[in-house]
């Protein structure tokens, strides 16, 4: 509890399920190439996460079923450890990655708060989805408790800045993005 923390004077959190709900939804599709529809880039990203338990997968493969998009199918899937994931569809190798793991600067609008991977066709990004993730109702609050008993809550998290930027202006913390497990 709070209470017993004695002489703590810093707590890192993890963002992810800890301060936020850690139940991303899909904000918005876009396509870097334009050469795919936002429907193809929906059923690709949502065959190369098939079978993943991922916060990020799942919220994709939701999104992809709420509107009725098949998925495509891909031969083999891989998990790419810290990054995404990646598998072979119809020939082509396609990866699924973090923005931090991308390392370059892509043309998009980006949404305050929002996470975004990347789909990668042939070494060659063809599209990005923005997820966002909701705070958790008792974050807030907890932060203001420990604020009020001299202790400095720091954030945590594999995010992009944009994404903990967000959390952690609405939480009024210090944060540290682009971290790995």
């Amino acid at each position: 509890s709070v209470e017993s923390l004695g002489c703590v004077s810093v707590i890192c959190s993890d963002k992810t399920g800890t301060l936020t709900t850690g139940e991303f939804k899909v904000l918005k599709v876009d396509s870097l190439d334009g050469t795919y529809s936002e429907e193809e880039l929906l059923s690709l990203m949502a065959g190369i996460e098939a079978g993943s338990s991922h916060p990020i997968a799942q919220s994709i493969m939701s999104y992809v079923s709420d509107e009725n998009i098949e998925s495509a199918n891909f031969n083999s899937t891989e998990v790419i450890s810290g990054e995404g994931v990646k598998g072979v569809h119809q020939g082509s190798e396609y990866a699924l990655i973090s923005q931090k793991a991308y390392a370059e600067n892509i043309d998009i609008e980006m949404l305050p708060g929002a996470t975004i991977s990347i789909l990668i066709k042939d070494g060659k990004a063809i599209g990005a989805v923005s997820l966002g993730d909701e705070l958790k109702a008792t974050s807030k609050e907890l932060m203001d408790v420990l604020k009020n008993k001299g202790i400095t809550p720091i954030m945590a998290t594999g995010d992009n800045d944009n994404a903990a930027k967000g959390v952690a202006e609405a939480l009024g913390i210090e944060y540290r993005a682009n971290q790995s497990p």
